[in-house]
């Protein structure tokens, strides 16, 4: 497997700089460190002494440093205090054009992703201490991932309901990538702690926020997993692990709720996955080949299934099987088109699976367009359920 690091800082053109330092590229396989050059033009500048910082992720890249020909042949010696760079020496001579510092850099693990290398901070004097100016460009430094790590789509994190944008505490998520398992099942009573819900599958794991999310199916494209209770909101990073090492991390936006009704596959997943009190699908008939559905009438009871509507009371936390139903802490009202419905229960089934019973109110037959609210938040629109008399 190869890890492939670009690195890149360009030179500025500015006629008010005397001298440049600028940064090559390389490449690097995992497991082994690569020199990179970082070269000095003096470019008419008589420098003695030079100081720079050299800023960087020091959590995904190791460096370590020598000083370079270009330091040899002025006598100079390189002092390296964390990530302050120091070229000095007991003389006056003047550094020549050539490579300054060598560079050792190796990836810590195998996490893709860009990260920022700045030269910063960068002083230069001449032999009567007078500054001189250099320019000195911000780089990135563009981690590759290896063949066989996972690779978590750019728009791959979605509400496990819908298939749309949407995070919250103690909410099923989908992740959509490449190579995120090597083999595909859903969890099993041998992969629980108790009543405690796995944090992996297979050596599959998935941080969201930095907690552990819980897994419950895996596959080489798609991984589901509920998200750990957590009360940060805004952005968060979720990323996945696995044998062949950590993803790509992908930033989503978390939100107090996230309410999200499950749909049925056929069709764009057009419909909610409702059932009548019996067990059978509410649906058009033949809506999936095989399967038994009938719509659902004015007056029929119906279920409704969801997740990311928030807090029961009493509270269930997220990574552990209850052994009872939990209403939802606040109430919340059903839409099916303009005509506002109260279920007659809603709460917590399982562990991020929300139940609403709903008596259907009396509309024109046809698909009628069904939302609700949770916590301020909408579910998405364009979810419809088939009416017939």
């Amino acid at each position: 497997m190869i890890t492939r690091i670009i690195l890149c800082c360009l030179l500025g053109g500015s006629g008010l700089w005397a001298a440049a330092l600028s940064l090559g590229r390389l490449s690097l396989k995992a497991g082994e460190s690569v020199e990179a050059s970082l070269s000095f033009l003096a470019q008419g500048a008589l420098v003695t002494a030079i100081q720079f910082d050299l800023d960087y992720d020091d959590a995904q890249l190791r460096i370590t440093a020598s000083a370079g020909p270009a330091a040899f042949r002025a006598e100079k010696d390189l002092a390296v205090n964390g990530k302050r760079y120091v070229i000095a020496g007991l003389n006056q001579n003047a550094l020549s054009d050539g490579v300054l510092v060598v560079l050792r850099l190796s990836a810590s693990g195998s996490v893709a992703g860009s990260y920022p290398l700045r030269l910063t901070r960068v002083v230069a004097t001449d032999k009567d201490g007078r500054a001189v100016g250099v320019t000195a460009s911000d780089g990135t430094v563009t981690v590759e991932a290896p063949v066989g790590a996972p690779q978590v789509n750019g728009n791959g994190v979605l509400h496990g309901g819908t298939f749309r944008s949407g995070l919250a505490a103690s909410t099923w998520i989908s992740i959509f990538g490449s190579n995120l398992a090597a083999s595909t099942r859903a969890w099993s009573g041998r992969d629980f702690a108790g009543n405690k819900l796995p944090v992996e599958l297979d050596g599959v794991r998935v941080w969201i926020n930095g907690k552990p999310g819980y897994v419950s199916f895996i596959s080489p494209s798609q991984v589901n997993v509920l998200a750990p209770d957590d009360d940060a909101e805004g952005p968060v990073s979720v990323q996945l692990v696995n044998a062949q090492g950590g993803s790509n991390t992908v930033t989503v936006t978390k939100k107090r709720t996230a309410p999200g009704f499950f749909l049925l596959d056929p069709e764009g997943r057009k419909y909610l996955a409702a059932v009548h009190a019996d067990g059978t699908l509410a649906g058009r008939a033949g809506l999936i080949p095989g399967v038994t559905t009938r719509p659902a009438r004015p007056g029929d009871v119906i279920l409704l299934y969801g997740t990311g509507f928030g807090l029961t009371n009493p509270r269930a936390p997220a990574g552990e099987v209850f052994s009872q139903a939990l209403p939802l802490a606040e109430p919340v009202t059903v839409r099916f088109g303009d005509a506002a419905v109260v279920p007659l229960w809603a709460g917590l089934i399982s562990p991020g699976l929300y139940q609403f019973n709903i008596r259907v109110p009396e509309l024109p037959d046809g698909d009628v367009a069904v939302t609700a609210e949770a916590g301020g938040e909408p579910t998405p629109a364009g979810c419809f359920v088939t009416v017939s008399r």
